[in-house]
């Protein structure tokens, strides 16, 4: 009986023995692959109100099981995801986003505003990348607030997509470390925008970015049970782009727009000649989806366009650009496993950006 317990217990530590091993090994060959690294999102709070990366840290974004996408990102003095550090000495034109502008799928010089940024070499005027994925409507005034008080901030390029309407009410989403619309209501008054603040990552999520193979099954190939749903859904776009939403969804959503333009001027200290809005494009339709105008993303788009021309301030809509380009060179703007836009697109953006009067009258 001891004789046999005591084979147990070896068969036991030998295979215990035998997993370390392997997970070992496992480790080391990931380690010498470009395994998605942690951006280390910093805590946010009364004293840091401003969501933003480490700071000074290069690293790798990487994306399917077998490295489709592969990105270099550098974040700079302030935690932002741009090539330049932020000097308070120059004149600073923002470029205010979400995951589209902190582009984690491209290298930091060619997304559209790195591509820019080479237009304005030599001369004492910056382009400043601040955005974080997830960046709603309430949260571009946040950062709008931010560079105004922070920098010699002289303009703006905001780019707006599909989820910034509805995710800026507390209503909808109220994820830590962003700045959301609350107490929406019918008659769309005494809005409050509020900080949700982000206490940092637990112990657990920190040693688990410890490894290379759990980042690589986590953030590399997205084995995730929302990443897996999406797969079989069959979606890559922002899934708003295709529905056909409720009234209240819409009004709620229009309520927002009308709350960000109330507080654009006075937390931007800008005038509507020194902001640019790029509206990003309905995108299955450039590729031959049959047009519904009571989508979701159409009714928003259209409203947020007309709210923003008759307030005197400039729209770049990429649906016309995206769709000229399309028919020339049948190119599309995002990866096949990711739904941002990849070189190509930012190249495109960048394009249109040149053609704006707010690039003759500002960055020219």
């Amino acid at each position: 009986m001891k004789r046999k317990r005591k084979n147990i217990i070896n068969n036991i530590l030998l295979m215990l023995i035998t997993l370390v091993l392997f997970f070992i090994i496992v480790e080391i060959i990931f380690r010498m692959l470009p395994v998605s690294e942690s951006s280390y999102i910093q805590p946010v709070n009364e004293n840091n109100p401003y969501m933003h990366f480490e700071e000074n840290r290069d690293f790798i974004f990487s994306k399917g099981f077998d490295f489709e996408i592969v990105a270099r990102k550098h974040s700079n003095n302030y935690g932002y995801l741009d090539n330049d550090d932020f000097d308070k000495k120059n004149e600073v034109i923002s470029v205010i986003g979400d995951s589209y502008v902190e582009a984690m799928q491209v290298d930091n010089s060619e997304t559209f505003h790195g591509l820019l940024d080479r237009d304005l070499y030599g001369k004492d005027k910056k382009l400043y990348a601040i955005a974080s994925s997830g960046a709603p409507l309430s949260q571009y005034l946040a950062y709008l607030k931010f560079a105004s008080n922070e920098f010699n901030h002289k303009a703006s390029i905001i780019n707006i997509v599909s989820n910034d309407f509805d995710e800026s009410l507390t209503k909808y989403k109220s994820t830590p470390g962003h700045h959301f619309f609350s107490n929406v209501n019918e008659t769309c008054s005494n809005i409050d925008l509020i900080r949700n603040d982000f206490n940092g990552h637990s112990s657990m999520v920190n040693m688990a970015r410890s490894s290379a193979f759990i980042r690589y099954i986590v953030l590399t190939a997205g084995v995730r049970y929302s990443s897996i749903k999406r797969i079989l859904n069959g979606e890559k776009l922002d899934p708003r782009i295709n529905q056909i939403q409720n009234k209240t969804i819409v009004s709620d959503s229009q309520c927002a727009v009308d709350e960000f333009f109330r507080n654009l001027p006075k937390l931007s200290n800008l005038t509507p000649d020194k902001l640019l809005f790029i509206l990003d494009a309905p995108r299955p339709e450039i590729y031959g989806t049959k047009n519904n105008p009571k989508l979701y993303y159409n009714i928003m788009r259209e409203y947020f366009s007309r709210k923003a021309k008759n307030l005197g301030y400039e729209v770049l809509d990429l649906k016309g650009l995206f769709k000229k380009d399309f028919k020339d060179n049948l190119k599309k703007f995002e990866f096949t496993i990711d739904g941002h836009w990849n070189e190509y697109g930012h190249s495109v953006v960048a394009k249109g950006v040149r053609e704006t009067n707010f690039y003759k009258n500002i960055l020219k």
